[in-house]
């Protein structure tokens, strides 16, 4: 993998954060009330008390010579950009609605 310092476009719609298995850290599947979950990749089942989640932002960005692309940040190093655990942040979100 190479670096290259980029330019940001734009940001992505939310939302920004995603319930995720504790094993692979793939996108799991709630059930309707939301009272437990699954994860089609592993098979890992747990109940809403052990539900995490995880960051996701999706940005457009640009390097220097102007070429723009589609780029997907993933987990704790967005922490210092939102100021709070995946998890507390999604907490957050679900006590405002």
């Amino acid at each position: 993998m190479r670096w290259a310092p980029v330019s940001v476009l734009a940001v992505g719609a939310g939302p920004y954060t995603f319930a995720s298995c504790d094993d692979c850290r793939r996108k799991v599947e709630l059930s309707p009330q939301r009272s437990s979950w699954r994860c089609a990749r592993c098979g890992h089942r747990g109940g809403s008390a052990d539900l995490s989640h995880r960051f996701r932002l999706r940005l457009r960005v640009a390097d220097g010579s102007g070429a723009a692309a589609s780029a997907t940040l993933f987990g704790p190093c967005l922490e210092a950009l939102f100021g709070a655990s995946a998890d507390d942040f999604a907490r957050a979100l679900e006590a405002l609605q």
